[in-house]
């Protein structure tokens, strides 16, 4: 008898419910295994950073070059903070070259002024300085473009500035005749007293600093502390906070303190908006900005302007031309006043 097939007694084959199964084991890892997960790939990838770079324990990189932080010594420098070198050497060069046409191919050229600006050389406050990574990152590309500067970087940790002083040593070659002297102060009482140098800065780089401090400062930048403690020490990286000296981070209730500090202080420090000339080039005076460059919390121009304008001493020496940069996020990330 052959074999028969029956309807009745046949198997059909039913899949099991993927989206109850794929919901059954798509429950979130817990926080802590998130946490451990990210800090050991932060961890890898400082690893694989020191690696490709060579880098040794204490170092960072900064505007393409190799900078001492020690941590807990200074705070390390942050890529997003080159943007302040950047508006600082713009600004700079607009305050040595003029922009001009030329008479044929009407091309926008700029030329290089060889009065007022280039009478003396460019002068730098950079204020809050801590390992002098930003001062010494301008100071090198004013040097590349041949333009004669003088730094004066100020810290009120007397640690930070011996760091700065090893890292002017370490980039000596790029400097040019740039000069760099480093000195204790405050924001608020920096220039009140005479220059206290850390490092023994040779003598012309003490004459240059005096000169400035007398004559006043070009351009002054900062990247103050600028967090709230209170609101951000419990959710702030743990690594920042085991790396990082707290006050490179914090500053006063909001994270404005310094901001304050810079309002009241800088107008003193500025030069003059306009310098005289000698009289042979009376028909060619140059009339000079007086710049403030500060690194801000993203997206808080407004607050922190609002805050330098309630606390200032002297706000009719700023101009309403006030710029706003941003960063490659679209934040805002710069602020720059003018004297005017």
């Amino acid at each position: 008898m052959g074999y028969q097939h029956s309807s009745q007694a046949s198997y059909s084959y039913r899949p099991p419910n993927l989206t109850i199964a794929l919901h059954r084991y798509s429950t979130a890892e817990p926080v802590s295994f998130s946490k451990l997960r990210a800090a050991e790939a932060r961890f890898s990838q400082k690893r694989r950073d020191k690696a490709v770079l060579g880098l040794e324990s204490g170092l960072a990189m900064f505007d393409n070059a190799v900078y001492e932080a020690p941590e807990g010594v200074v705070m390390q420098p942050r890529d997003a903070t080159v943007l302040l070198v950047d508006t600082a050497y713009r600004k700079a060069l607009a305050l040595v070259y003029k922009p001009i046409v030329h008479e044929h191919s009407h091309e926008l050229l700029h030329e290089k002024l060889h009065v007022g600006s280039l009478e003396r050389p460019l002068r730098v406050l950079d204020m809050g300085t801590g390992s002098g990574c930003v001062l010494l990152a301008l100071l090198r590309r004013l040097a590349g473009g041949d333009i004669p500067a003088v730094g004066v970087g100020m810290d009120a940790d007397r640690e930070a500035l011996e760091v700065a002083v090893r890292n002017e040593r370490r980039h000596i070659d790029r400097l040019g005749d740039t000069s760099c002297a480093w000195c204790v102060g405050t924001f608020a009482n920096f220039g009140s007293k005479p220059l206290e140098y850390v490092g023994s800065p040779s003598n012309i780089a003490q004459n240059m600093a005096e000169q400035a401090l007398a004559g006043g400062f070009d351009v002054i930048l900062s990247n103050p502390p600028y967090l709230d403690r209170d609101k951000v020490l419990s959710v702030i990286d743990e690594d920042v906070r085991a790396r990082d000296p707290r006050r490179a981070l914090f500053c006063g209730e909001g994270g404005l303190q310094c901001y304050s500090e810079i309002a009241r202080n800088a107008p003193n420090l500025l030069c003059s908006a306009v310098e005289e000339t000698s009289t042979a080039n009376t028909d060619t005076a140059s009339g000079r900005a007086a710049l403030v460059i500060l690194e801000i919390p993203g997206n808080s121009a407004s607050k922190v302007l609002r805050e330098i304008l309630r606390n200032g001493t002297n706000n009719a020496v700023w101009s309403q031309q006030t710029e706003v940069i941003r960063d490659s996020r679209g934040q805002q990330r710069v602020l720059v006043l003018t004297k005017t």
